[in-house]
C-alpha cells in the first residue's frame, strides 16, 4: 500500500472497495452499450457499498439546495431516474465526489447533449462558464451514467502507475509516480468479469492493438474484442488483465521500461497491477512557505521568446494564516506599516485573527502591501529583502513614494512577487509542460472544474460565490496549486496590454512613481468566468488599492 509515494493532494488507496463492487456485480456501464441498469443489479450494488461512502448526489435546486437523491455507479434512463426519486428535467446542481465520472444527458437512453463531470457543479444554468449566459443544462437531465475511476499501479520494481499519456498515438506505459488524468481510467463493466478501460485523458478506450501483438494504446471510441479484458482477481487489491483478443495477460514489459503489451501466458510481477480507486486526501500547507523548484529554460509566451533562469515559486497562494502571522510580527517587532491588513478569503473580517478558514488565500491587499509583506517575511526568516528605495528596505505602505518607486534586487535571498514571464512560464509547466494552451493542467473546459475555483463551481449553499481553501484542486505539471482561479495573483510588472516581455529574465522596471498606472494580476478568480483563468489572460489593477480579488504567490531565487 505505497501511500507514501503519492505526494501533494493525491489519492487514498481503496482498491479493495472497488474489487468488492466489481466482482459482486455492481454495474459499471459502457457508453453506447446496454439498455439500462436492472433494478436487481442496483439493489445488489447498494448492499456491497461500505457505509458512509460518498456517492454522486443530484439536487433539485442550484447551490446544492432542495431535495436530492444519491445514486450508485450505473446508468439510469428517465424511467429508472423516476424510480429512484428524480423527476425528468428537474436537476439544477450535482455533487460529484472524487473518484467518479458522471455523464448527464438531456435525452432518454443517453441521447442528446452530454455533459461530463469529475467534480461538483453548483449551478447547471452556467455550465458554459460565463456569468449571464443563457441556460445550458438546468432542469434538462433526462438520463445519466455514473462511473468509478481507478489507477493501475504496476508491481514492477519501480511500482509506477500506468499512463496513457500523451496522445492517442502513444502507448500505455507504467512510468508515472503520481496520478493525474492520464493515469486515471473509467472502468466499464461488460459482465462476467469482463471490463474495458477508458482513459480520462482523452475519453478513449484502451486497445490491445493488432490483435494483441502491438502495445496497448488508448485510441478507440467503441468497445470490441481488442478493447475487452478479463479482470483476474489475485487478492489483496491486486489484479491481472487478460486480453480477450488473444487470451494473453497484459505485461509491463522490461520491468516497466517498455510499453504494456498483452503477450504473456502466466502471471508474474510484471503482469500484476494494484487497483487504486481515486479518493481525495487533504494535505494542508504548512505555516512556512512551501516552495517548488522551477527549472529555467526558453519558452514562447504571447508570441515572444523568453529565456528564464531557475527560480522557486510558492506551491500555494499565500494563506491568510501565514499573512496574519507575518503581518503581526512585522507591525509589532519589525517596524512595518500596512494600508490594507487583508482578509481571510473574500468574505473574512478585515485584519481579524485567523479562524477555521485560515487556509483560504489572503484577500483584499494592495500591490504596495504585497511587496512590503514580502520584505517582512524575508527579514523574519533572516533573509535579505528584495525591495528597496534609496538603498533602504521598503517597510511603510502609507509612504507611497518608496513603494511606488521601489526597485527589486533580483539577487537578494528574500521573497518577492513573480514577474509576468515567471508566472506564465510556471503556469504552463516550465520544462515539464504538456503544452496546454488555455489553462494550467488542461485544455478541456469540463476538466477545468478539477483545477480551478471559478464562477461555475465556487457557489455555496447560500448561493454566494467565495474563495476556497488552497490546495483542494489538482496541481499543474510543476505541482503548483490554484494557478487558475480562487484569487488573481499580483505580479511585479506594470500592466501592459501588449504584454511586451522578451529576452532574458524579462522584468518591467519601475519607470517612475505612478499610483494610477496599473500593475499586472494573473490567474483569474472565484467570481470570474473560465476565460479569465486562461494562462495568457492578464488584467491590471492600481497598486495602491484592492478590489477583493487579489492575493500573492511567492517567488525567491533558486538554490537558497
Amino acid at each position: 500500500m505505497r501511500i507514501e509515494k503519492l505526494k501533494g493532494r493525491r489519492f487514498l488507496i481503496t482498491g479493495l472497495v472497488f474489487l468488492v463492487l466489481l466482482f459482486a456485480g455492481c454495474p459499471m456501464p459502457e457508453t453506447g452499450m446496454g439498455t439500462g441498469m436492472q433494478a436487481q443489479d442496483q439493489d445488489a450494488a447498494r448492499t456491497v457499498l461500505p457505509a458512509g461512502m460518498e456517492l454522486p448526489a443530484f439536487y433539485r435546486d442550484a447551490g446544492y439546495r432542495g431535495s436530492f437523491v444519491s445514486l450508485q455507479p450505473g446508468f439510469y434512463t428517465t424511467a429508472q431516474l423516476a424510480a429512484a426519486g428524480i423527476r425528468d428535467n428537474d436537476v439544477s446542481s450535482v455533487k460529484v465526489p472524487s473518484g467518479y465520472l458522471v455523464e448527464l444527458y438531456d435525452g432518454n437512453n443517453f441521447t442528446g447533449a452530454c455533459l461530463k463531470y469529475t467534480s461538483s457543479c453548483p449551478d447547471l444554468y452556467y455550465v458554459n462558464f460565463r456569468p449571464g449566459a443563457r441556460n445550458q443544462f438546468n432542469d434538462r437531465m433526462s438520463s445519466v451514467r455514473i462511473f468509478q475511476t481507478v489507477a493501475l499501479n504496476s508491481m514492477t520494481s519501480k511500482h509506477q502507475y500506468v499512463s496513457a499519456e500523451n496522445t492517442w498515438n502513444s502507448p500505455c506505459i507504467a512510468n508515472k509516480n503520481k496520478i493525474g488524468l492520464w493515469e486515471s481510467f473509467a472502468i466499464i463493466n461488460l459482465g462476467n468479469n469482463k471490463i474495458a478501460l477508458r482513459s480520462m485523458g482523452n475519453d478513449l478506450h484502451v486497445c490491445a492493438e493488432n490483435g494483441g501483438n502491438s502495445p496497448l494504446v488508448a485510441n478507440r471510441a467503441v468497445v470490441g474484442p481488442w478493447e475487452t479484458f478479463e479482470l483476474i482477481n489475485l487478492g489483496n487489491n491486486y489484479v491481472a488483465l487478460k486480453s480477450m483478443v488473444n487470451n494473453k495477460y497484459v505485461c509491463a514489459e522490461n520491468d516497466g521500461n517498455s510499453p504494456l503489451v498483452a503477450n504473456r501466458d502466466v502471471v508474474g510481477p510484471w503482469e500484476t497491477f494494484e487497483m487504486v480507486m481515486l479518493r481525495p486526501v487533504t494535505t494542508e500547507p504548512t505555516l512556512a512557505p512551501e516552495m517548488v523548484n522551477v527549472a529555467g529554460g526558453s519558452m514562447t509566451l504571447q508570441g515572444r521568446g523568453v529565456t528564464l533562469t531557475s527560480y522557486k515559486m510558492g506551491k500555494y497562494e499565500v494563506t491568510y494564516e501565514l499573512w496574519y502571522d507575518v503581518r503581526k510580527w512585522a507591525e509589532n517587532i519589525g517596524g512595518y506599516k500596512f494600508q490594507f491588513p487583508g482578509t481571510e478569503g473574500n468574505d473574512g473580517v478585515v485584519g481579524a485573527a485567523p479562524t477555521a478558514n485560515r487556509r483560504e488565500p489572503v484577500d483584499n491587499i494592495s500591490w504596495h502591501d504585497a511587496i512590503v509583506w514580502c520584505n517582512a517575511l524575508s527579514e523574519m526568516e533572516g533573509l535579505t529583502p528584495c525591495y528597496t528605495y534609496n538603498n533602504q528596505y521598503v517597510r511603510n505602505v502609507p509612504q507611497r513614494l518608496p513603494c511606488g518607486n521601489a526597485t527589486c534586487n533580483w539577487f537578494a535571498t528574500g521573497y518577492r512577487l513573480p514577474t509576468e514571464a515567471e508566472w506564465e512560464y510556471a503556469a504552463r509547466g516550465g520544462q515539464l509542460t504538456r503544452n496546454f494552451r488555455f489553462w494550467p493542467g488542461t485544455d478541456n473546459l469540463m476538466v477545468l472544474f478539477d483545477f480551478a475555483w471559478f464562477y461555475s463551481n465556487s457557489a455555496q449553499p447560500t448561493g454566494n460565490r467565495q474563495t476556497q481553501r488552497v490546495g483542494l484542486k489538482l496541481p499543474n505539471e510543476l505541482g503548483l496549486y490554484d494557478m487558475a482561479g480562487n484569487l488573481c495573483e499580483w505580479c511585479w510588472d506594470w500592466f501592459d496590454i501588449s504584454l511586451d516581455f522578451s529576452g532574458l529574465d524579462p522584468a518591467t522596471p519601475p519607470g517612475g512613481y505612478n499610483d494610477f498606472r496599473p500593475r499586472a494580476i494573473r490567474g483569474g478568480s472565484f467570481d470570474r468566468d473560465g476565460d479569465s483563468c486562461k494562462m495568457g489572460q492578464g488584467l491590471g489593477m492600481w497598486p495602491c488599492i484592492t478590489r477583493g480579488i487579489q492575493t500573492i504567490r511567492l517567488v525567491k531565487r533558486y538554490g537558497d
